[in-house]
Order: structure tokens, then sequence, then C-alpha cells
């Protein structure tokens, strides 16, 4: 076997091969040794016994046994503790033979790129650091090649790999700590391994300051009254719930995109009392016979029994409050500044 059949493997393969390690091990630089030590071994081996049938389903055998060894010399430190115990668990999830018949291992590969390329490019990285650690994870290039297409001396881009895997590592640590979910179960839970519960969705949400809804991507429900989430309509326009009180006065904003000065009206009643407040922009109120047209600061008050329409004009897009109560129920000035005599 030629050295050049070897290395069009590696450019082919090693990608493939670290993103499953990176999803089992849950450890980035464990995953590229472990690939490093598989392609020395094959390096050995392939000249006198051949090129195996799969040779990636060989490599990610060998790399994920060569990790399990790695993993029980250094077993008296906790996180390669954990590491073993989720490669472990891997193996019952999977159900896959441990030798040559794990060539259908790789059949998930291309999930597994996928997720390593969203790892590489995380927010926390900088842009420089996303693309060298995407072309050494992924596109198998080595140190001295992603230098040159940098056009930047070595060991420049070596300190820069060397930092973004660090900096990975340690963002996985801080969560862990500050949510006191363990960092091997955050991992499985990226890599979808593991489906949470609500004792670690709780955190998890706290710790990214959205809402359970946001954190576990609910689907919207249609009923302002009923998620406090954006609704984006069809129109354009966007109603952002603002209160969540059962049976009492509830508050929306509104935010309205430009339109036609001749846009039709399409009056419509319901039961209740609104209060309307401008905020920006020109607001349109078509109440019965009457056409208003009403700018920020000025307020609008009416029993939506009446035919009632809400729009903005041409001159832009107009942002509003709206507070709906019960019918006969408004809003009561409690404090107002006295009058100037002078006045």
């Amino acid at each position: 076997m030629a050295d050049d059949e070897l290395e069009a493997v590696f450019r082919e393969t090693a990608g493939r091969c670290t993103a499953t390690l990176v999803r089992i091990l849950g450890d980035v630089d464990l995953a590229e040794d472990a690939v490093s030590e598989a392609f020395a071994i094959a390096a050995e081996r392939w000249p006198i016994a051949g090129l195996p049938p799969n040779p990636g389903g060989w490599i990610t055998t060998t790399a994920r046994n060569r990790a399990i060894d790695r993993l029980r010399r250094e077993s008296t430190r906790d996180a390669r503790q954990e590491a073993a115990h989720r490669l472990h668990e891997s193996d019952d999830m999977n159900k896959q033979p441990e030798h040559p018949d794990l060539d259908h291992f790789v059949d998930v590969v291309p999930d597994d790129q996928l997720r390593l390329m969203f790892l590489c490019c995380h927010p926390a990285l900088s842009p420089d650091a996303q693309v060298a650690l995407t072309l050494r994870l992924l596109g198998g290039l080595d140190t001295k090649e992603i230098a040159q297409a940098f056009v930047v001396p070595e060991p420049t881009i070596a300190q820069r790999l060397v930092r973004a895997k660090r900096k990975l590592r340690d963002n996985l640590t801080d969560l862990a700590e500050e949510t006191g979910i363990s960092a091997s179960t955050l991992s499985r839970l990226e890599a979808g391994l593991r489906h949470p519960t609500l004792e670690q969705i709780l955190p998890l949400a706290s710790a990214y300051g959205v809402t359970l809804d946001d954190l576990v991507d609910a689907p919207p429900t249609g009923n302002p009254r009923i998620t406090l989430r954006p609704i984006r309509n069809k129109d354009g326009s966007t109603i952002i719930p603002l209160t969540r009180r059962v049976g009492g006065i509830q508050a929306y904003k509104f935010v309205l995109p430009a339109a036609s000065d001749n846009t039709k009206p399409e009056l419509r009643t319901h039961e209740g009392y609104d209060w309307v407040y401008v905020l920006d922009g020109q607001l349109r109120l078509v109440l019965g016979e009457h056409d208003l047209l009403l700018q920020p600061g000025e307020v609008a008050e009416f029993d939506t029994r009446t035919p009632h329409w809400f729009g903005a004009t041409s001159s832009g897009p107009v942002e509003f409050l709206s507070l709906i109560g019960k019918q006969g129920e408004k809003a009561h000035v409690r404090a107002a500044p006295r009058p100037n005599p002078s006045e």
C-alpha cells in the first residue's frame, strides 16, 4: 500500500472519525489523539494486511479501543472516569459489536460531522479560531497547512488551536458548576444521547437566561393569552404579550408594519374595553364613523363593542400598547399634576 493511498484515506475519513469519537467521548483532545493513534497503527498494518473493506469503520473501531485503553490507564482522574462511563453507556445505547462488525457504526457520521461543525463554530470563539478548528478537526489539515492558509507562523496557529479547545472545555466546565449538572451529562445532552429531565431543564434555563419554552423550542400556541412569546403574523405584524393575569386586564405591545393610506379597514367588534397608547410612529384608528390619526404619546380608550380597526400609515411602522379589560373596566388615573391656575 502506497503512502499516497493512506493519505487519501486520511483526508477522506479523519474528519468523520473524529466527529464520531467526539460525540462518544465528549472530549475533543482525546478524540483527536485516538484517531491519530489509529492512523499510526494503520500505517504499520495496512501495507502488510492490505486496505480493509471499510477504512473509516476500521479507524473508528481502533481509535475507540485506544481511547478505552487510555481511559483505563488514567481512571484515577474524575473527568476520565466520567468519560469512560459515557463511552460504555454509548455502547449500551447503540448495541454495536466491538470489532470488525463495527463498520455500521460509521453510518451515523453525517450527523456527527454537522454537530462537530457547530461545535467548532461556537460563538465563544473568534472567527479565526472557528475556521482554524474546523480545518483541523473536520478538514484533517495539520498545523503547518493551516498556518500556510492563514499566512501566519506555525506556532501562532498551534496556540490558536490550543486556546480554542481550552475555551470550549472551560465553557462546559463553567456551565457544569453553575447548574450542578456534571460535564459528562451536559455533553451527552448536547450530543443528543440523552433526553433532559425537568430537574436539568430548570437550571439550564436559569443559566442561559431564557424561558422553558424557548429552551425546549415549544411550538407557539397561536393564542397570545397563553404564551408570552412574541407572535408574528403573516401580515408582518407582531403581538408581544406583556402579562398573564387570569381574568384581569391584559397588556400587549403591537408592532405594525408600514401600510398604504388607502388600506380599507376591516372593522370588528368584541366584548371588552380597550385603552391604547402610541409609543412610536403614527397609528390610524377607525372607531365607528371616526377615522383618527394618533401620534406618539396620545391615548384612546373605547368600548370594543364599537366597530374598530387599527393600522399603520405610509409614514412608517407603528408601535403601541393596548390594555384590554372586561366590559366597563377602564384604566383609572389615581395621580396627576395639579392644574396650573395661571393657565
